[in-house]
């Protein structure tokens, strides 16, 4: 070969080294940067709104259930926080006076209640809840409209009966007592009375009472009912939103 010739094929094997070391930095440089770009983490979706979980079932927090409480059926809970659910129940708070907790008359509509509740703010749509039941169950039984509902209880700064160490949920004005009701004709019926059927003209009362108490527990109004033959609830029903569910009476035997 001349020396013009391995001259030219020198020329040729720089030129092809030179392309081929132009392609190996192209790739390079892609490489850089997609390794650049992966480490680039996209930004995290928004989190979305979560349920709040139901609140569990606690131990007796004050409520006049007694500690041999029966527990025929267990209320649901609210699946929402409740304001009074973190109130202390500490007996002391009535020892050494009242709880200190906002409360409201409520006069009931459009029947009234005789005498008037003193609740908690929070309490009272359980407590137009129960009047609403009671509308409801008077038309299905006897087909009147209520005019007066009877309450026992309210708001009392007190412990639970027979356990001075748990802090009633009336002390809070978180229940209420139901004694009774007149019907618009004027005829009135009471737990204490109508409970237990007597007669057969008391069967139609004996009736409403126990439709009443498996409306309000249908309807998870409240977490607490008590009523006969439940110790010191024999005359009205015990209606509360304390922390822990029960439901504390015999339905049974009406008629």
């Amino acid at each position: 070969m001349s020396a013009d010739s391995r001259a030219l094929a020198r020329r040729e094997l720089r030129r092809l080294a030179a392309v081929v070391l132009g392609l190996v930095a192209v790739a390079g440089l892609v490489a850089l940067a997609l390794a650049i770009a992966s480490r680039h983490e996209s930004p995290p979706p928004p989190a979305s709104a979560t349920t709040a979980e139901p609140l569990a079932s606690r131990a007796d927090a004050g409520s006049d259930a007694g500690s041999d409480a029966g527990s025929d059926a267990a209320l649901e809970a609210a699946p929402v926080v409740y304001e009074l659910d973190d109130f202390p129940r500490r007996p002391e708070l009535v020892a050494d006076g009242c709880p200190d907790v906002p409360l409201v008359d409520h006069l009931g509509a459009p029947a009234p209640w005789e005498p008037p509740l003193r609740v908690h703010p929070s309490f009272v749509p359980a407590v137009v809840a129960l009047e609403e039941a009671v509308r409801d169950t008077a038309r299905e039984v006897y087909a009147r409209e209520v005019a007066t509902l009877l309450s026992a209880s309210s708001y009392r700064c007190t412990t639970v009966r027979r356990r001075p160490e748990r802090i009633s949920e009336h002390a809070l004005g978180n229940a209420i007592d139901l004694r009774g009701i007149v019907l618009a004709d004027g005829t009135e019926t009471t737990v204490g009375e109508h409970w237990h059927a007597q007669t057969a003209d008391d069967a139609i009362h004996a009736r409403f009472w126990r439709a009443l108490v498996e409306r309000v527990h249908a309807r998870a109004i409240f977490r607490g009912i008590i009523g006969p033959p439940a110790a010191d609830h024999t005359d009205h029903l015990h209606f509360d939103r304390g922390p822990s569910t029960f439901f504390d009476l015999v339905l049974d035997g009406g008629e």
